[in-house]
């Protein structure tokens, strides 16, 4: 590390301590429990939800998701910051929206979806991302680590967010 000497003596650090990139927390929630959501507006996903704060305003938060999921027909999984829609496709529908669209006949496993999305929550309060999803068809459920027709599969999930230095 450089080091300059201030005209008052001091001694202050050129280079940061954490330069811009260095990873300065990770956190994870992880799902091994089953989930149904039958809701027909997008709505949130048990246990896939993980509060940060960030050290700086200027700091980026990574987010990394992966969601096992089924339905027995058609469904979507989103992303948000708080209240905030983030890392989903832009114009139609916002009930239609997400990072991933989920398409199975009842008697397939399901699969694991997944989302990295780096934000900017422009904040230093504590900051919560969560995954939310909904079935796209009035009879249908969204299934979270579990097979459509069976609840015999056993299968985990997971949120986990990356503090980055601006």
């Amino acid at each position: 590390m450089t080091i300059t000497i201030n005209g008052n003596g001091t001694i202050t650090p050129v280079s940061a301590v954490n330069p811009t990139g260095s990873i300065l927390q990770v956190l994870q929630a992880y799902k091994t429990d089953q989930s149904t959501l039958s809701s027909t507006s997008m709505a949130d996903i048990p246990s896939l939800s993980i509060a940060i704060t960030p050290a700086s305003s200027s700091n980026k938060i990574l987010v990394i998701a992966n969601v096992y999921a089924s339905c027995s027909d058609a469904a979507v999984l989103g992303l948000m910051r708080d209240s905030t829609v983030i890392g989903e496709g832009s114009g139609g529908d916002a009930d239609n929206s997400g990072f991933a669209m989920i398409r199975f006949t009842a008697t397939n496993l399901g699969s694991t979806f997944s989302v990295s999305y780096l934000d900017s929550p422009s904040t230093t309060s504590a900051t919560t991302y969560k995954v939310r999803g909904r079935p796209t068809e009035g009879s249908n459920n969204l299934f979270i680590n579990r097979r459509a027709s069976s609840d015999g599969y056993k299968l985990s999930s997971s949120i986990t967010v990356m503090e980055l230095a601006g």
